[in-house]
């Protein structure tokens, strides 16, 4: 077959006739999603920690909100206004806190039931860890040391 002077041969190709070398070159773009944990394996194994933190809670953190409402209510009356009735409304206050605080996170963790979902992303793992574990130690310990005041008060 000749085009424009040139002289083209043409054969035809059959798949039988391609060897094995041959070589295939593919380029691609993609995204790696890494997905970062926390490990919170402190916690109770499941078979305990359910029924302690999905249904006793609750039930625990309604009878102490209940109580310690009280008490700030009773003792912030103008004529119970003392010293000691002030470490005693503290220390109402930083109990109540002490279990208000995880609350929303035993709730969605073990009441409804995602205890086996991952956190994710990882700052809601950290977000765990605070509201779980250091927010509320610092409260007890906080109830602790007005407890050893009243105790020096008295």
């Amino acid at each position: 077959m000749e085009v424009d002077g040139l002289k083209i041969l043409t054969t035809d190709i059959y798949p039988s006739d391609i060897g094995y070398n041959a070589s295939l070159n593919i380029t691609y773009n993609e995204t790696i999603v890494t997905i970062e944990y926390l490990n919170i394996t402190k916690e109770l194994p499941i078979k305990y920690a359910q029924p302690m933190y999905g249904y006793i809670m609750p039930f625990l953190l309604l009878i102490t909100i209940v109580a310690n409402t009280l008490i700030v209510v009773v003792l912030s009356k103008r004529h119970m206004r003392t010293p000691t009735n002030a470490v005693l409304m503290a220390m109402a206050l930083t109990d109540m806190f002490t279990l208000l605080f995880p609350a929303p996170w035993l709730f969605y963790m073990y009441t409804f039931g995602n205890h086996y979902k991952p956190l994710s992303p990882v700052g809601a793992c950290y977000a765990w860890n605070y509201m779980n574990e250091v927010i509320p130690a610092l409260f007890h310990t906080a109830s602790i040391w007005l407890t050893l005041a009243l105790a020096v008060q008295r």
